[in-house]
Parts: C-alpha cells; structure tokens; sequence
C-alpha cells in the first residue's frame, strides 16, 4: 500500500510543478507581451494651419514629444498642409494619428520661399527650443485648435 501511495504522490507532484511553473512564465510573458503588435496607439489627430489668414499650402507640421516612455519619446508624428490649410498626422500608418501625450509643435514651411530663404517663417517654429507651440493629444478623434501664425 505504501507503493501505491508513493506512485501517486509522484505522480501528482510533477503535475502541481508543471501547472505553478507555467503559471509564473505566464504572469511573467503576459505584461510583457502587451497589446496588438507592441506599437504605441495612435489617435486620429486633425487640425489647420494659416498664415497670416491664408492656408499655408506644402508647410509640415510635426509633434515632439515633451515627456514620457522612451518609446513615445521616439515618435514624430507629421503631416504636410494641403491647400485648404488641413493636415492629418501621421506616426505608423498614412493619417493614423498620433499617440496620447503632450507635445511642442513644430511648423516648416519651405515650399515657394525665396532663394537663400529656408523657411518661409523665418524658422521661428522650426525646432522644439524655437517654437512655442504645443499641442496635447487624448485618446480618441482629436481636432487641434487652429494654428494662425504671422510670417512676419
């Protein structure tokens, strides 16, 4: 009876340790693994962009993060005008958005700016430490408030 006993003990045993142990690598794989293919989510993300009234057809607008996951830290999010003065971000896929957070905004306008003229806004708004404008986007459809800048 004592055989009987050890047989089953041994049995159930390995059992108890196989389901513990892939419980832990589960709990430890599972936040790993995330959501989807392990990319920040992006929110659609609209706005316009005038100049002195008028649309600023062929500027690129482009969002820098301020703070947060490295991750979010690496996105750009971007989109050119069009000639109504809209634009579309986009940071993965055409026109997908941009992720949650805080960012400066960043404006260059080079199409039809003169010889020797780099930025038609003088680069005013063409780097982070220059610009300041800002833009917070949340989860969901985002529409900016509408960007009116001077080109004097």
């Amino acid at each position: 009876m004592r055989e009987i006993v050890r047989m089953r003990d041994h049995r159930t045993i390995p059992s108890l340790r196989t389901w513990v142990c892939g419980s832990l690598l589960l709990g430890v794989l599972l936040p790993l693994s995330g959501c989807g293919d392990g990319k920040l989510v992006a929110y659609p993300v609209t706005g316009t962009l005038l100049v002195d009234g008028r649309p600023a057809e062929g500027a690129v607008v482009t969002l820098i993060p301020i703070n947060g996951s490295e991750e979010f830290m690496h996105e750009r999010p971007f989109s050119e005008v069009d000639a109504e003065g809209k634009f579309e971000l986009t940071t993965f896929l055409s026109g997908d958005g941009a992720p949650a957070g805080d960012y400066k905004v960043t404006v260059l306008w080079t199409k039809g700016a003169r010889p020797g003229q780099a930025d038609r806004l003088g680069a005013r708004y063409a780097t982070p430490d220059r610009t300041s404008l800002t833009a917070t986007v949340e989860s969901g459809p985002n529409t900016l408030p509408p960007i009116e800048l001077s080109s004097k």
